[in-house]
């Protein structure tokens, strides 16, 4: 194991909690746990204070602690912060993103000594020994990860994608998408299927943590192996863009591959909204540009539907149950109901259908099942805008090829943006006219003549502050490039069309 004991016993105290059905004493959840009860004390102090909102703890001095929000989606957001946190995982960050560089210049990065590098560098290969896929090799003084080129090109994508998600709803939303990109980069085959191989830990946390659920595991890999290719597809344009994104992926990778995802989906995320909402949502599914129709094993059917059922039973805590759904729905998308009138008024209508379907009271949904039906429902309803991206910055030519990956990765179809990224190296700077016709303009610094109205000042290695900063300035873009009108005269998006030349200068 790569992470820390008490990193491992943050994560057993956490899934303990979530998945637990009611109130639970220390003590059983240190028989459960296998922690002992001190130590448990001293580990729930630091859950609170770091995730307490997160979780909505609640303590019983008869009755012991238990958490009101049951979901893996937050479980996820939790583990991943753990991971994200650890020295491990940090050093494989900037290995894979900065290869090539000394001992001392990544223990400057990690704020480390040298020794503590190369020690943890010893023991990252000793546990990547047992599987052979790679190893942090040395060259004149100069590291970087040797061995299974796929499995290096793949991980550098996961990382991203593991170190850069921010807002918990949408996690496991963004990371399948962009996970589905980039396993369509390797060989089926060579997935690991139980989730215990090293990369798979790197590549795709969240899948890693919701396989920990033997449940959860079984049900992803059984339908994999088992489910027809045709029970699953993608919409033709979205196969185009994946085609063209990797040219040697086969349509049978590609259905092989969303089964996958779906069945993970399916059977891991707690408000199995993915599943049992295609009950009530089927027909909007159906007439939607770019929609996806699930369809659902039969024999799942009435496992999704009592999960469903009982996530909801566990999350009804609205205060004002006169409070309709769509009144609620309304305090969360008033921007989102201006930009996109017609999708909020389909989901208006697909949510009406789905309480008749299912007899269910809708205005019983808690706000954070809202929530996800808002962030999931508009990727189905609207297609996708492309942006074109230039990085200008402090490398050679060999680092071109990753940086437009790893931009790509982080940001691409997510957000209904599709980037187009474009590397230039100082010593040959793009044309005035490749520059004019770009979106969006990423630079070290600003020497350069020509100056663009969305222009941001990056580090060299971008910090997780700067990629929000890129993700937001993105998402500005998109609303003024598809309603230009609206952003200018309403005022309703964070900010306001630029004149051309001016700087958006943002310390890292």
């Amino acid at each position: 194991m790569l992470l820390q004991p008490a990193d491992e016993r943050l994560i057993k105290i956490v899934e303990t909690l979530i998945f637990a059905d009611d109130w639970i004493t220390i003590a059983a959840l240190s028989r459960e746990t296998r922690i002992v009860e001190r130590t448990c004390h001293a580990d729930l102090k630091k859950i609170r204070t770091n995730w307490g909102k997160l979780l909505l703890i609640e303590t019983s001095n008869k009755l012991g602690i238990r958490v009101q929000n049951h979901s893996t989606a937050i479980f996820t957001s939790i583990c991943m912060d753990i991971v994200r946190e650890t020295i491990v995982f940090r050093i494989l960050e900037v290995i894979v993103a900065r290869p090539r560089q000394t001992a001392q210049y990544y223990a400057d990065r990690l704020d480390i000594s040298v020794s503590s590098l190369l020690r943890q560098i010893k023991r990252i290969n000793q546990q990547s020994a047992k599987h052979g896929h790679f190893t942090i090799s040395r060259r004149q003084s100069q590291y970087q990860l040797e061995g299974d080129e796929i499995y290096i090109r793949v991980a550098a994508a996961g990382l991203s994608v593991l170190f850069c998600e921010t807002t918990y709803l949408t996690k496991l939303l963004d990371s399948s998408d962009q996970l589905l990109r980039q396993i369509l980069a390797a060989d089926l085959d060579m997935i690991p299927a139980g989730g215990q191989d090293l990369w798979s830990r790197l590549m795709i946390m969240a899948l890693h943590v919701a396989l920990k659920r033997e449940q959860a595991g079984f049900h992803a890999v059984q339908l994999l192996k088992k489910q027809p290719a045709t029970c699953y597809r993608l919409p033709p344009q979205r196969v185009q863009d994946l085609r063209r994104l990797y040219p040697g992926v086969t349509p049978a990778a590609i259905t092989n591959i969303t089964a996958f995802l779906r069945s993970f989906g399916q059977s891991a995320f707690d408000p199995a909204a993915l599943a049992i909402i295609n009950e009530g949502i089927q027909n909007l599914c159906n007439q939607l540009n770019g929609g996806i129709p699930f369809v659902i094993p039969a024999d799942l059917l009435p496992i999704i539907r009592q999960r469903f059922y009982k996530f909801i039973s566990l999350n009804i805590h609205t205060p004002n149950r006169e409070d309709s759904l769509f009144t609620r729905l309304g305090k969360y998308t008033q921007i989102f109901a201006r930009e996109e009138p017609e999708a909020y008024v389909a989901i208006k209508q697909a949510l009406k259908d789905f309480e008749v379907n299912t007899g269910y009271p809708l205005s019983d949904l808690t706000d954070e099942v809202i929530r996800f039906l808002l962030t999931y429902l508009p990727e189905l309803c609207h297609k996708t805008v492309d942006l074109q991206v230039i990085i200008l910055g402090d490398f050679g030519l060999e680092s071109e090829q990753f940086l437009a990956h790893y931009f790509t990765s982080v940001f691409n179809m997510t957000d209904r943006v599709r980037l187009h990224v474009h590397c230039y190296a100082k010593n040959r700077p793009p044309q005035k006219l490749a520059l004019e016709q770009a979106d969006l303009f990423l630079t070290t610094d600003l020497k350069p003549a020509v100056l663009h109205p969305h222009t941001i000042l990056v580090e060299d290695y971008p910090s997780e502050k700067t990629l929000q900063v890129i993700r937001q300035e993105i998402q500005l873009i998109r609303r003024e490039k598809a309603l230009p009108e609206a952003a200018a005269q309403t005022g309703a998006y964070p900010g306001q069309p630029r004149p051309k030349g001016e700087i958006r200068h943002y310390e890292a």
